[in-house]
């Protein structure tokens, strides 16, 4: 399995990015409540790993944070995207909380 470790977005942020992302032919929005922000991307994993991956995770007791919209980006590029990401300020125990996740898994 693939597997990320994201914080969700409450459903009043949710809505309010979802009217700032462009629409773009062929492409299908993402449902509001599976908006979210990736912290890490861990990639494939065996399923019995996944269980150690949720308590670590677990113990960061995380914390609600607030970010600022700076942008939307396409990818691979602006031109040609699959997929559309904001790109966000946010406060520096995100960037914290980025590193224990990688030196974690």
């Amino acid at each position: 399995m693939r597997v990320f470790i994201a914080s969700f977005l409450t459903a009043e942020s949710a809505r309010k990015l979802a009217v700032e992302v462009p629409a773009i032919d062929g492409m299908r929005p993402v449902p509001e409540e599976n908006l979210h922000m990736t912290l890490h991307f861990i990639g494939k994993v065996r399923e019995p790993d996944s269980a150690e991956i949720c308590a670590l995770v677990a113990d960061l007791e995380g914390t609600r944070l607030t970010a600022q919209v700076e942008g939307i980006v396409g990818f691979p590029n602006a031109m040609s995207a699959r997929a559309v990401a904001a790109r966000l300020e946010v406060p520096e125990r995100v960037y914290a909380w980025q590193r224990t996740l990688v030196d974690l898994w």
